[in-house]
């Protein structure tokens, strides 16, 4: 999957940016290097949690992050190909990504410029979106886990008053 080296570069010359590599991996041909152990999750839930914005290109992380009320900037360009640009852009209203887009939590970038405005918009005003993350949350998950918390904590009072 991701080669990790490709981030050196951009993290040499941005030594301020924190990049979440999960799932490292040594041997590319080991069948299960993908399946996330639980410090794994850990870690993935943790940066989705605490990171201040999160980009990505056409990726239900973004329902991830709308679970945990975090910004998301998607990416709809290449700086350098524009074929490349444009898939990068129209993925996003592929039939797996539109109920995403529609939800109007995800904001698109097309441009470099557009990209910046958005993360910084973003950092300053953290809530602009909130309600559409909450549409977000609420559309893709099912109410059972939901209130899965109280779920949880209504077994264990039960459970303990028998």
């Amino acid at each position: 999957m991701d080669k990790y080296e490709r981030w050196d570069t951009l993290r040499e010359k941005y030594p301020n940016l924190r990049l979440s590599l999960p799932w490292p991996h040594k041997d590319n041909e080991a069948i299960y290097w993908g399946e996330p152990t639980i410090n794994d999750l850990v870690l993935f839930s943790n940066t989705l949690r605490y990171c201040s914005v999160m980009l990505n290109i056409a990726s239900t992380v973004s329902i991830d992050a709308a679970i945990t009320n975090t910004p998301v900037v998607c990416v709809g360009f290449h700086p350098a190909k524009k074929n490349e640009g444009e898939f990068y852009k129209d993925v996003h209203f592929s039939e797996h990504y539109t109920p995403i887009m529609e939800t109007g939590a995800t904001p698109l970038s097309i441009s470099l410029e557009e990209l910046i405005t958005m993360v910084c918009e973003q950092l300053v005003l953290q809530g602009k979106f909130e309600q559409q993350r909450h549409l977000l949350t609420d559309s893709f998950l099912p109410e059972t886990i939901k209130y899965s918390t109280e779920t949880i904590i209504d077994l264990f009072n039960n459970g303990f008053n028998q």
